[in-house]
């Protein structure tokens, strides 16, 4: 990792993003980024959309509204990213990457927003970490963890739409006969809901869900379970 790649986060940091220096630096000839840099860079754009509980804890509703400023200008700094070269398939040494990072956020549909802008430049629903697919991930926080928050279920749809498929063949997925999946890129014209299937079971790791997706008719189009 360059050196000089905090300096860039700090400029990415601000609030507007200091997009004259860190193009400045990505220009530069003699010591251009590393695929890895850019990584990184996007890792860190993305991990700014997420509040550490430290933060949380010290700055309580002011923790939210700075991460609710940095969603603003997720997608805008990772274009930037784009235009030198960011890879949104490469990963660093620990397994993460933009989109997994995007997955996580807690805050209405910023992450389904930055795996879509992902998705359409080229990054692969069903990219395989340590035997584990993005795709698989998030069905897996979904139907065995019950994490029904928008943005999880968002980016599911998103990832589905783009064509994910379960390697993990425990999960099961249904469509409505003659739905386009696609659809699903546009997840804000569809509604979801989540069914218990175990609900006498108070083991945590025995836990099982069904998530229902229903369109403007109010008819279930899509289900995982």
């Amino acid at each position: 990792m360059r050196k000089d790649i905090f300096v860039l986060m700090k400029y990415l940091e601000e609030i507007p993003p200091n997009y004259d220096e860190v193009t400045m630096f990505l220009q530069d000839k003699d010591d251009p980024p590393s695929l890895e840099d850019l990584t990184e860079l996007a890792l860190y754009v993305v991990s700014l959309c997420q509040p550490e509980i430290e933060d949380i804890l010290e700055d309580g509703e002011k923790a939210y509204e700075e991460c609710a400023e940095h969603i603003k200008y997720s997608i805008s700094s990772l274009k930037l990213l784009m235009t030198f070269g960011l890879d949104p398939n490469l990963y660093v040494g620990n397994g993460d990457y933009a989109m997994s990072e995007a997955s996580d956020i807690e805050d209405g549909d910023a992450g389904a927003k930055i795996i879509k802008y992902l998705l359409e430049n080229g990054a692969n629903p069903n990219q395989e970490l340590h035997g584990l697919t993005l795709f698989d991930y998030v069905s897996s926080m979904i139907v065995r963890r019950g994490e029904f928050f928008d943005n999880r279920v968002k980016c599911w749809m998103v990832l589905f739409a783009f064509g994910g498929v379960p390697k993990d063949r425990s999960f099961t997925i249904k469509t409505k006969e003659g739905f386009d999946t696609g659809r699903l890129k546009e997840y804000d014209k569809f509604t979801f809901d989540a069914v218990n299937l175990a609900p006498e079971i108070k083991d945590i790791n025995a836990l099982r869900y069904k998530l229902l997706i229903y369109d403007e008719n109010n008819e279930i189009v899509v289900s995982l379970e």
